[in-house]
């Protein structure tokens, strides 16, 4: 009996250390992420290859900054192509990096 109580308050100790270590994790980094600064930066692009968006956003990477969202939209007046006349959706790239 004082063998099985041994292993059961062991057991209910490393879970209380598990569940408290990771506790104690989220909040830290949840207190450095409230600190944290960020700068933004957006671009807009209509039609590229992707060879040339990884080329861009590499030299981005290079300089801190890492893609943050990309959507497309339709803008109010829409350029065409002008071969078959399909309108061009733009997209947009944001990018963000912390602040110095």
């Amino acid at each position: 009996m004082r063998q099985f109580l041994l292993g059961l308050s062991l057991s209910a100790a490393f879970i209380a250390g598990a569940v408290f270590s990771q506790t104690l994790s989220s909040s830290a980094q949840a207190a450095r992420a409230s600190r944290m600064k960020w700068e933004y930066f957006c671009v807009e692009k209509f039609s590229e290859t992707p060879e040339k968006l990884v080329e861009t956003f590499t030299q981005g990477g290079l300089k801190g900054w890492e893609l943050a969202a990309a959507g497309e939209y339709t803008p109010a007046i829409v350029p065409t192509t002008g071969e078959g006349h399909y309108p061009l959706r733009p997209v947009v790239w944001c990018f963000k990096r912390p602040a110095e």
